[in-house]
């Protein structure tokens, strides 16, 4: 038999019934991966003040989860109810380190986020469910997480609305 474990916590991932020998290899247990990879990326707050256009994030029922820094020397930052949303990571592609407005068709959430937010604060057109993904491999499988991205300017803010899909499990 061969047992496939998670390196940090020796989680049991799989089992292979078919080898004679007892075996032992060891990967990574969705769990532990994500505690690996919240170390890595950026906060919400840092990834939007590297905006100098002042923004704020809408949440589901048009509450103001955050803003940056930009935005919160225009407001009372008592409205802003950013603590239950902290844990937002974002995660950008290879075109992200340039700052540069990606090409891709459909884009990274960075990408999608900052090429949608520039293009509302120079034009004041608003930009209506944008769509946007990760592509995310790992040893539970393969995971495609969609979400939209829509802006809109008010005076001289931009409003940012992110909606998130449900994660869909692919063939690896």
């Amino acid at each position: 038999m061969m047992i496939c474990e998670c390196i940090y916590c020796q989680k049991v991932i799989s089992e292979n019934h078919d080898c004679d020998e007892s075996l032992v290899s060891h990967g990574i247990c969705f769990t532990c991966l994500t505690n690996e990879l919240a170390k890595y990326g950026q906060s919400m707050e840092t990834f939007l003040n590297t905006f100098s256009e002042p923004i704020f994030i809408i949440g589901g029922k048009d509450d103001i989860w955050g803003a940056n820094q930009a935005a919160r020397q225009r407001v009372n930052s008592d409205i802003l109810n950013i603590s239950e949303h902290q844990d937002i990571r974002i995660f950008g592609c290879l075109n992200d380190s340039n700052r540069e407005i990606c090409q891709a068709e459909v884009q990274c959430l960075n990408c999608a986020i900052r090429s949608a937010v520039k293009a509302t604060f120079s034009s004041d057109d608003f930009r209506v469910r944008i769509p946007a993904c990760h592509d995310i491999r790992s040893l539970d499988g393969h995971r495609n997480i969609e979400f939209y991205v829509s802006t809109k300017k008010i005076g001289t803010s931009v409003f940012l609305h992110i909606e998130q899909l449900q994660p869909v499990d692919l063939a690896v």
